[in-house]
C-alpha cells in the first residue's frame, strides 16, 4: 500500500506541478512499467472493491458499466 501512495504522490507532482498530464504518462512507461515487466499485477495491487473501481473508470469514460455474467 505504501508503494502504490508512493507512486501516486509523484504522478501528483509530475502531473500537477512539472509537466501535466502527457510528462506524467512518459513517467509512468518509462519508469513504473518496466519496473513491473513480468511480475504478477494481482500480487502488487489490491483493490478492496474491484467492481466499484471498474465502474468508476466506465464512468469516467462514458461508456456503460460492466455486466457481472
Amino acid at each position: 500500500m505504501i508503494l502504490v501512495l508512493l507512486i501516486q504522490s509523484l504522478l501528483d507532482t509530475i502531473y500537477v506541478m512539472i509537466k501535466g498530464p502527457a510528462e506524467a504518462r512518459r513517467f509512468v512507461e518509462d519508469f513504473v512499467i518496466t519496473q513491473l515487466q513480468g511480475e504478477e499485477l494481482h500480487k502488487i495491487l489490491y483493490f478492496e472493491y474491484p467492481g466499484k473501481v471498474l465502474d468508476n473508470i466506465f464512468t469516467t469514460q462514458g461508456k456503460e458499466k460492466p455486466v457481472a455474467r
